[in-house]
Order: structure tokens, then C-alpha cells, then sequence
């Protein structure tokens, strides 16, 4: 029987109809889906289905609960219990092509390509940074999503989001440790809560035994909670850091983030370079992200012309730079400049300069910044290249006008001194118009210091008696690396 409705019952029920909700339309129909009953298909599968900071809770878009519902780039903004973005990423591109000439694409955001450090050649990153493989670039270390995320060889244990070496059957014995077995490739403790003792329930995704408060990263947390690392449950934020007993035993502060970081020092994306022969190549600009451990020295390199002026800035946290010690060197070995935060000087040859940076702590993070401009290149004097105790140039007694004091260069002579004899030296020189000169004496092995004269003074005397095997060393040193001297040095005999 075909009943009609009345006009006013007609009207309801097509007002109705059209103020239902888009998620009851068909499968194909987008994204959404039906959330309700009957076996629709959910409303969403995954948080990206969700608009609006919502996530995806049993198939249906909902706030969220903790960072455990959102993505791994994201936080549950405990006020609006919604995703947000972590500071510092961003959804702006996922390739380097996808931003403008000039940017490069980090964590979802364009941005400068010298603010963005690129892995090193084996995928390594600073303390802190993850290798995003596709980009080539270092990042934010959330942990792994994926084994993808991971080195050849290991897996993603998504539930500690730590990559951790593959098993099989076969290598179960060698890999997993005991009360472990392998399982969906990785070692776990349990699949299920009957393999865990009395009180304990089996985090799947970790594949651990745990307690109901145990957490293993801070998406096992309510919204505004983190994973304490000492006790492994969740608490407040821990407040920033300023001094090394403010974390556990094994963690130091970095006074940059203020923030907690183990002290086993690990090397950064251009270890190893301990040496000039693995030196990094670096071009103008900033370097970023930079750690030198205590048991290692880090080198760069880079090409200058003659009369090039090399600056070279280092930035690091004030109380690391104590222990910090930096050095521009040439491709012989010279000491242009030394010291643990600017690097300046002209150099006088084309070739491969070098930067060398060590600490006498356990670690220390820095970036360098190169800046290369025109000098005015220094010219040896009358007697050449003297830079060396085997170069050194032989003095008679006499007096030796305007000669040469290069920056970062130093200055050898060699005067001949008989048996019972004292030999006198005085420099005099314009420390306005070109800095500081410092005069030292040594004896005929080139080691020990008889005499010096660091003075202020225009005028710089030495005097020593005593000399070993008739021979004496002079060396004259420019304590300013970014400017050149002049200076007359007279010897006698008394």
C-alpha cells in the first residue's frame, strides 16, 4: 500500500535528510566514511582523515587524548585537546623541489639550505637529529615510524620508536636477549598479556612487559605529560636545565636547550674527520649542528687565494667554550690564528686552508661561520721564508731595517754566540699602526726559553748569557693575526 505522507510530515523528513552529516555517504565518496553502526565503513582510518586538530579514536574523528592519537610531528595540545603541529615543523613540503629557489624543505617547513644540516655519508646526524633518508637532510629525532626510518638491517619498534636490530628464527639465539623471542622481525618480551607475570600487561607495540603507569616514550602519555626517563612513568615537564646536576648521573645539561641529554658523546653528521686528511669541505656560510668529543679533533677545510682575509666565527654555549680551543692553519701546518670563538687572518698563498677544533671537555656543541673578503696580502721580507727553527735566518750582529711580520706567521733567526758571551737583542716597532710584537730567545736546541719580552712597549729587549753549544735562536711573533708589522731588529754581542 503506496501512503502518502501529509505536506508537513513530507517537508520534515526531507529537511532531515538533507541535515545529515556527509559522513554517512558511501565508501567512495571521499576520506570519511560512516562512522555508525550496521557495518559502514569507518569515518576515518588514520589521523591525516581528520580535519581540524581531530584524530582518528576506533574510526571516528574525536580530540585527542594524548600525543599517542596524533602524528609523530605533532602534540595534543592539552587546553584544546587537539593535534597540533610541534613547534618547529610544519606541513609546508615534503621535497626539497616544493619550496623557492634558495630554501630547502626540513621538517615539513622551507627554509634556508644553511640553516638545514645534511646527513653525513653514512645516514649519521648530531646528538638530538634523525636523517630523513628522502631528503638527505637532519631532523628532529621523534623517533622511528617505520622501518624505513631505520638503517639497513634493523626494524622500528614503533612502541619505543628506538630502531633495533632484525631477527629471524635462524639468528633469534644471537640477536634477541634473554626473556625475549623474535617476532614480526624484532626481539620482544611478549605478544600477548599471558607471557607477562602477575600485575604486569604486554605493551604490544613495544613488544615489552609493563605496568599499568609504565610509559616508554611520551606518546604513552596524557595530553601535557612526558615520559620520565628515571622512574619511566608520566609526570610533569621536567623545568629547563642549567647546570649538569640538575639531570640523572648520566645525562649532562646542554645549555642551549635547556634541556637533559645523555653524556655519551656521539660523533655528528661529518665524523670522522680527525684529521686533515679527512678533513670536511665547507664553503662560505654557517655550519650548524656541529659536536667535537673530548677524544677527537674535528677538521674542515676550504680554498682561499692570497690575500684573502678568512673569518671565521665560532659559535657554542659560553660555559662549553671554556674548554674549547680552535685553530686556522695552512695546508704546512702554520698556525694562522687561535682562538675559541673568531678565527681571523690574512693568508699570503693560494691553497687549502684548515680549521681545527678540539675540547678539553667531554663534549661541546658549536657551529662555524666562514667569511671570506679581500686583504692585502704580506709579502716576505730580505730574508725570505723563515716561518721555522730549520728556516731560521742567520744574524750576524748589526742592525736589520724594516723587516716583515706576517699575520699568524711566525719569525726565526739564528745568531752564532761564543763561549762566555751575551748576546742582546732589541725590536722596535709601531704596535699602533700594526699591532702587538712579542720577542723571545731560545737556546741551540730551539726548547728552552732564556729570554722573552711581551710588553706593551714599542721597544722590546732580550738579553742572554749561558747559551749551549754557540748557538741561539730568535723568535719574533705577532700577537695580532689580522694585521701585518714592520720592525727593525738590531743583535749585538757583549
Amino acid at each position: 500500500m503506496n501512503a502518502k505522507l501529509p505536506p508537513i510530515l513530507l517537508a520534515f523528513a526531507v529537511g532531515l535528510l538533507a541535515a545529515m552529516p556527509l559522513a554517512c555517504s558511501s565508501e567512495g565518496d571521499g576520506p570519511g566514511g560512516s562512522g555508525g553502526s550496521g557495518g559502514d565503513t569507518p569515518e576515518c582510518t588514520e589521523r591525516a582523515d581528520c580535519p581540524g586538530g581531530l584524530a582518528c579514536m576506533d574510526g571516528s574523528c574525536a580530540a585527542c587524548a594524548g600525543d599517542g592519537d596524533c602524528a609523530r610531528t605533532e602534540v595534543c595540545d592539552p587546553g584544546t585537546l587537539s593535534c597540533n603541529f610541534r613547534e618547529g615543523w610544519g606541513e609546508d613540503c615534503d621535497a626539497h623541489a616544493a619550496c623557492a629557489l634558495g630554501l630547502s624543505c626540513s621538517q615539513g617547513l622551507c627554509m634556508p639550505s644553511e640553516l638545514t644540516t645534511p646527513c653525513g655519508g653514512r645516514g649519521q646526524c648530531p646528538e638530538g637529529m634523525r636523517c630523513n633518508r628522502a631528503l638527505v637532510v637532519c631532523e628532529e629525532d621523534l623517533g622511528c615510524a617505520a622501518n624505513r626510518d631505520c638503517l639497513e638491517g634493523e626494524v622500528c619498534n614503533v612502541g619505543t620508536g628506538a630502531c633495533v636490530r632484525g631477527c629471524t628464527e635462524e639468528t633469534e639465539a644471537e640477536v634477541c636477549a634473554g626473556r625475549q623471542h623474535c617476532a614480526g622481525g624484532k626481539c620482544v618480551e611478549c605478544e600477548g598479556d599471558d607471557e607477562c607475570e602477575l600485575g604486569l600487561s604486554c605493551n604490544v607495540a613495544a613488544g615489552r612487559c609493563a605496568g599499568a603507569e609504565t610509559c616508554f616514550t611520551d606518546r604513552d602519555c596524557p595530553a601535557g605529560r612526558v615520559c620520565n626517563r628515571a622512574t619511566k612513568s608520566c609526570t610533569q615537564p621536567p623545568p629547563p636545565c642549567f647546570h649538569d646536576n640538575e639531570c640523572l648521573s648520566d645525562e649532562y645539561c646542554d645549555l642551549r636547550r635547556q634541556r637533559c641529554f645523555l653524556k655519551a658523546c656521539q660523533g655528528d653528521q661529518d665524523s670522522p674527520n680527525g684529521s686533515a686528511e679527512q678533513a670536511t669541505s665547507i664553503a662560505q656560510g654557517l655550519r650548524a649542528n656541529l659536536v667535537v668529543c673530548g677524544t677527537e679533533e674535528k677538521w674542515y677545510s676550504f680554498p682561499a687565494l692570497r690575500g684573502d682575509r678568512v673569518n671565521v666565527r665560532i659559535d657554542s654555549d659560553l660555559l662549553a667554550a671554556n674548554g674549547l680551543s680552535a685553530q686556522l692553519r695552512d695546508g704546512a701546518g702554520n698556525v694562522l690564528a687561535s682562538n675559541p670563538f673568531l678565527l681571523d687572518a690574512v693568508v699570503g698563498t693560494d691553497g687549502t686552508y684548515y680549521v681545527l677544533v678540539r675540547t678539553s671537555d667531554e663534549r661541546a656543541s658549536y657551529a662555524l661561520d666562514l667569511m671570506i673578503a679581500k686583504g692585502e696580502p704580506c709579502d716576505p721580507d730580505r730574508f725570505g721564508v723563515h716561518d721555522s727553527l730549520t728556516r731560521a735566518a742567520p744574524l750576524a750582529p748589526g742592525s736589520y731595517t724594516n723587516l716583515k711580520a706576517c699575520p699568524g706567521v711566525p719569525a726565526y733567526f739564528v745568531a752564532d754566540v761564543p763561549s762566555s758571551r751575551t748576546i742582546v737583542a732589541k725590536l722596535v716597532h709601531d704596535p699602533l699602526a700594526g699591532g702587538l710584537l712579542d720577542l723571545y730567545v731560545f737556546d741551540s736546541d730551539g726548547l728552552r726559553m732564556l729570554a722573552q719580552d711581551t710588553s706593551t712597549l714599542a721597544e722590546k729587549n732580550v738579553r742572554a748569557s749561558g747559551v749551549a753549544a754557540g748557538r741561539a735562536y730568535f723568535l719574533v711573533h705577532s700577537t695580532d693575526a689580522r694585521v701585518q708589522n714592520a720592525y727593525d731588529l738590531t743583535i749585538a754581542l757583549e
